[in-house]
C-alpha cells in the first residue's frame, strides 16, 4: 500500500510568507501535494522529507515543526502529520500527468515537485487521425507535447517535412519569436497531446530554469539546421532580413553557437550594434540607447536588415547588460506589453 498523510498547519509563529493556518499539504507516495495556486516552501518539504521514516513507522499523528525562523524565514509553522490510506484520500489526476511526463527529455531535469507544479498549466486533448492541429500562418497560442500517437510536419505544396512522435516538442518556434506559425501540423495516427497556452509560457519559463535551457537548446539546433546553416564559423559571417529571422531568433542563435563578433541592425533610419563574446551580449547600442535599454529597442525591431561581422573583441567597450536568458524573456515580455 502506498504511504499517504495529510499534514495540517496549526500554528504559525512571525509572518510565514506563504502559508496561513488550516492549510494542508497531502504526502502519497513519493510525492507532495502543495496548496492549490501557492508555491512549494523548501523549508517545510525537507522536514517532511527528513521525517518520513518516522512518519511510516509511527502510524500516527505527530507534530513538527518548519524551523524557518531558524532558518532565516520571517516565520515558522507547526503543524500536525496524520497518516491515512490512500483510499481515504487520493491525491489529484496531476500525480498521474506528472508520472507520464517525468519519463520525457523534456521534463527529466525537472523533481517531482516542480512537476506537479507544472501540470496546471497543463491541457491534455486526444486527436483523430487526418485532423490539422495548427495551420501554416496561424498565430502562435500553444506549445504542444506528443504523449501518444504521430504527427506529420508539412511544408509548401504539401510537401512532408518531419513526423513527429512520443516526447517530441512543436510550437515553440512562434511563441518565443511572435511570429506566425511556419508549417502545417497534422495528426497521422490518432494522438493525445499536452498543450500549453501562449500567455503562460513565459511564465512556465521563468520559473523552471531547466525548461529554459531545453528549450533555448531546441530553438538554436532548429534555427541553425532549418534557417541560418551560414551562421557556421566562418570568415565571411551572416547577414539577412529581420523580417526573415525576427532579432529574437537570430540573438538565440548567436548566444547558442557562442558566436564572438559584432551584429549591426540597419531599419532604414538608425543603426543599431550588438556585440556579442562567446555568445553572450557585452554591448549594446540604438537610437541613443545604451546597454540593456538598447537591447529591449532592438528585440522589438522587425524591419530592415542585419549582417553579423565575427571578430575578436581586444578592447571593445562593455555595457552592464545581464544574464542572457533574462534579457531575453524581459524583451519578449515587453513586446507583448506594447502589442
Amino acid at each position: 500500500m502506498n504511504f499517504s498523510a495529510n499534514f495540517e498547519m496549526i500554528t504559525i509563529k512571525g509572518t510565514c510568507p506563504l502559508y496561513a493556518q488550516g492549510d494542508k499539504v497531502l504526502l502519497s507516495g513519493r510525492t507532495l501535494y502543495f496548496p492549490e495556486n501557492k508555491a512549494t516552501c523548501l523549508i517545510l518539504t525537507g522536514v517532511i522529507i527528513e521525517t518520513l521514516q518516522a512518519l511510516r513507522q509511527g502510524g500516527q499523528g505527530m507534530e513538527l515543526n518548519c524551523k524557518g525562523l531558524e532558518r532565516g524565514c520571517s516565520g515558522s509553522i507547526n503543524f500536525r502529520a496524520v497518516p491515512q490510506s490512500i483510499e481515504q484520500e487520493k491525491p489529484s489526476a496531476s500525480g498521474a500527468i506528472a508520472n507520464i511526463l517525468s519519463k520525457f527529455s523534456i521534463f527529466q531535469q525537472m523533481s517531482v515537485i516542480e512537476l506537479n507544479q507544472l501540470v496546471p498549466f497543463l491541457k491534455m486533448k486526444s486527436y483523430r487521425s487526418g485532423g490539422i492541429i495548427i495551420k501554416k500562418g496561424d498565430p502562435g497560442v500553444n506549445l504542444f507535447i506528443i504523449i501518444s500517437g504521430q504527427i506529420e510536419v508539412i511544408g509548401d505544396d504539401d510537401a512532408h517535412i518531419a513526423s513527429l512522435v512520443q516526447g517530441d516538442v512543436f510550437g515553440e518556434m512562434s511563441l518565443l519569436s511572435g511570429q506566425p506559425v511556419g508549417t502545417t501540423i497534422k495528426v497521422t495516427k490518432p494522438a493525445k497531446l499536452v498543450s500549453l497556452k501562449g500567455r503562460d509560457f513565459r511564465k512556465v519559463l521563468s520559473r523552471f530554469p531547466s525548461l529554459q535551457m531545453y528549450f533555448t537548446q531546441l530553438l538554436a539546433n532548429r534555427l541553425t539546421h532549418a534557417n541560418i546553416r551560414q551562421s557556421e564559423a566562418s570568415a565571411s559571417g551572416m547577414s539577412g532580413k529581420l523580417s526573415e529571422i525576427p532579432p529574437s531568433e537570430l540573438f538565440q542563435v548567436l548566444n547558442m553557437n557562442q558566436k564572438t563578433g559584432q551584429l549591426i541592425m540597419e531599419d532604414g533610419q538608425n543603426t543599431g550594434l550588438l556585440v556579442f563574446n562567446d555568445g553572450c551580449p557585452v554591448r549594446a547600442e540604438y537610437k541613443g540607447f545604451k546597454g540593456k535599454k538598447a537591447f529591449f529597442e532592438l528585440i522589438k525591431n522587425r524591419t530592415g536588415r542585419f549582417k553579423f561581422v565575427p571578430q575578436a573583441l581586444d578592447n571593445t567597450p562593455a555595457h552592464d547588460m545581464g544574464d542572457f536568458m533574462w534579457l531575453l524573456m524581459e524583451g519578449l515580455n515587453r513586446i507583448d506589453e506594447d502589442q
